[in-house]
């Protein structure tokens, strides 16, 4: 057999000649057919970022939007939005300013929610921008329709709990106080949000709130929880928490915001009990709220306690996710006493009843009936005595066939419980037959074996 040593083919210099003139021959042609398609590099806005801008950015539908460009280059841009309408149609670029703008109007069959406009411009590479607007629902208000501001809108009572439900973990609570409308256009959570932000304006969390009395209006509370290892910022870290209304429903004006500058490490308290803390917490907020909403929150237990009413509990535990096991002491507690009876068994035969309709109305059934009638017995019983009669025969073709009479007791408990369970068969049958096999398993397994 011969061995061929594979020898790597050198890179010789034409070779090289001849890849730097295809890479240089590609880029001339790639440059060419873009400028024949109007992407050529627009001087004008060449510093400038591009962007595409859609105003109004909330709409209903068949309203008309704008769509306007900065910083493109290039003769026109290839605009897609999607949705179904108006995909890949050409518009031209103002080549001293490297702007656009045109006008659509969004057909009235359009699917509410956000929509997508894709714009490629001019460059080399080629630009490929994207941006959105929303199409306004039925259900969603109609434009030009912004609620009042509300009055009081403020967010208090800020503290922060450490070790709650697991070392170095954080929970955040606060109170809210957003004015009741008289007519609320939407739930509380619905029109406002709450958010806590870092200094480099990423959202750490999102608050829990309930919607518990008014729709979520008037006071309540919120929390944010951070566990030990996920988005937990240090205690010194600059956050924000931000109360503010949602752009779908201001239209016409800014939607109202509240802001509080916080760093975890200026509310939280280390000493001490961090649940007995918490729990103090939870019960002076029950207790404002109480006023508030006029609904009893908070009342004294037996043992002279101050505990949460049934009401103030369902609020607490859905503000706070798990705070039934961190402050068990504050959840009311009931003392029932079951109802025994008179300790008198009530025995009937209603289930064997409901066992033996399952063939009711059945050839089978009709047959046993005639049967029946005929003898002057009722139907269970006949079956009852065919089946007693095949657990014997099971025993003995078991005791014949293999001298022994496992596989007939075996057989014989399916039979019974098949037979008892389908109808075929009186209960009291079935535990006479029974007590006789365990019998005759004890003879055999401990009587016989010794």
């Amino acid at each position: 057999m011969v061995i061929q040593k594979q020898v790597p083919e050198k890179f010789s210099g034409c070779r090289l000649y001849q890849a730097v003139g295809r890479t240089i021959a590609t880029a001339i042609a790639c440059t060419v057919a873009m400028a024949s398609f109007g992407f050529s590099p627009n001087p004008a806005s060449a510093y400038v970022d591009p962007a595409i801008i859609v105003s109004p950015a909330v709409i209903n539908a068949g309203d008309t939007i704008t769509i306007s460009g900065t910083g493109l280059q290039g003769n026109i841009a290839i605009i897609s939005i999607s949705r179904g309408f108006y995909d890949n149609f050409i518009v031209p670029v103002d080549t001293q300013t490297g702007t656009l703008s045109f006008n659509v109007t969004v057909p009235s069959t359009v699917t509410p929610g956000a929509v997508t406009v894709n714009a490629v411009t001019g460059g080399v590479p080629p630009n490929y921008i994207s941006t959105s607007f929303i199409v306004r629902g039925a259900t969603d208000p109609p434009v030009g329709t912004d609620p009042a501001m509300p009055n009081p809108f403020t967010l208090d009572n800020i503290q922060v709990f450490t070790d709650i439900f697991t070392p170095g973990d954080r929970l955040l609570l606060f109170r809210y106080n957003i004015v009741q409308y008289p007519q609320e256009p939407a739930p509380m959570t619905t029109l406002f949000n709450f958010r806590l932000y870092n200094a480099a304006n990423q959202s750490l969390g999102t608050a829990n709130v309930y919607d518990y009395y008014d729709n979520g209006y008037g006071m309540g509370v919120g929390s944010i929880y951070f566990k030990p290892d996920i988005f937990l910022p240090s205690d010194s870290a600059e956050l924000y928490l931000l109360m503010n209304g949602n752009p779908l429903f201001w239209r016409d004006s800014p939607p109202p915001s509240v802001l509080q500058v916080l760093t975890f490490e200026e509310y939280i308290n280390t000493t001490g009990s961090q649940p007995l803390q918490l729990a103090t917490w939870i019960m002076d907020m029950a207790r404002v709220l109480e006023i508030n909403w006029a609904i009893k929150m908070w009342e004294t237990s037996n043992a002279g306690n101050a505990v949460l009413t049934l009401l103030g509990m369902e609020y607490f535990v859905h503000t706070i996710p798990g705070i039934r096991s961190a402050v068990p002491d504050i959840m009311p507690t009931a003392i029932l006493t079951p109802d025994w009876g008179d300790g008198t068994p009530n025995w009937g035969l209603s289930a064997v009843n409901a066992w033996a309709k399952q063939w009711q109305d059945s050839a089978f059934m009709k047959w046993l009936e005639r049967t029946g009638d005929a003898w002057g017995i009722s139907p269970i019983a006949i079956t009852s005595v065919m089946l007693f009669v095949l657990i014997v025969l099971c025993f003995g073709i078991s005791h014949g066939r293999w001298g022994n009479t496992s596989p007939g007791l075996i057989a014989g408990w399916g039979i019974m419980l098949v037979g008892t369970f389908s109808g075929l068969m009186y209960p009291f049958i079935f535990g006479v037959v029974a007590l006789f096999m365990a019998g005759w398993m004890g003879m055999n397994l401990f009587w016989k074996n010794g």
